[in-house]
């Protein structure tokens, strides 16, 4: 795998707390909302799809979230939060309930596409 960058470690974890996900992201807004301050601990991202992909750990997301505009760490520096502790977007939708009317979407049209039984007389 190449060398996964520092700037793109901070804009994966800034784009799962950005107004743009969490308006959908029902998983990452509760997590916000489990903690008084807003704040999210970072093992939380290691079981994410993509972080997983990047093959990192606590240290590289630590180090990555440090010089963000967009995010913070507490005083531990094991949790971050959106800067300032921002209030969340307004939810218009949610990631789950798309995928299932997709999934929906899709088995109907897989169910449409097979080749009818041919009755025998």
């Amino acid at each position: 795998m190449s060398k996964i960058s520092k700037e793109d470690i901070q804009k994966e974890i800034e784009n799962y707390l950005g107004d743009a996900n969490l308006a959908k992201d029902d998983f990452f807004r509760n997590k916000i909302k489990e903690n008084r301050d807003g704040y999210v601990k970072l093992e939380v991202f290691l079981n994410r799809n993509k972080i997983k992909k990047m093959q990192l750990n606590i240290k590289k997301i630590k180090k990555a979230c440090a010089g963000s505009s967009e995010v913070e760490l507490n005083k531990d520096g094991d949790m971050v939060r959106r800067k300032g502790n921002k209030e969340l977007p307004e939810q218009t939708g949610s990631n789950f309930a798309d995928y299932l009317k997709k999934r929906d979407a899709k088995a109907k049209t897989k169910q449409a596409q097979k080749p009818k039984a041919v009755e025998k007389k």
